[in-house]
């Protein structure tokens, strides 16, 4: 996955290095996550309307950040430690 696949201020799912990742590109930083809510381990989906992930399954819902704001879930998502190197993202 490229950088510049990414809309400013928007988030897109997809495989870094062979992983399921949701990844948020923000203004000054990006955000990258295991695709999986943490509640029941559903494939997240970017909510361009509310600006946030969606859990398809129960309902929860995240900020771009990964911070849980509705639930089942109670844990934030999964930050994975990423770099950015000529537009690719990668895995640590």
């Amino acid at each position: 996955m490229r950088i510049d696949e990414i809309e400013e201020n928007s988030g897109l799912t997809g495989d870094v290095d062979g992983r399921p990742v949701a990844v948020f590109r923000g203004a000054d930083a990006t955000y990258v996550f295991e695709n999986t809510c943490p509640h029941l381990h559903c494939p997240l989906s970017w909510n361009a309307d509310e600006n946030a992930w969606d859990c398809p399954c129960h309902g929860s819902q995240f900020t771009p950040e990964g911070k849980v704001v509705r639930g089942p879930a109670r844990q934030d998502l999964r930050r994975l430690e990423a770099s950015i190197d000529n537009g690719a993202i990668s895995l640590r």
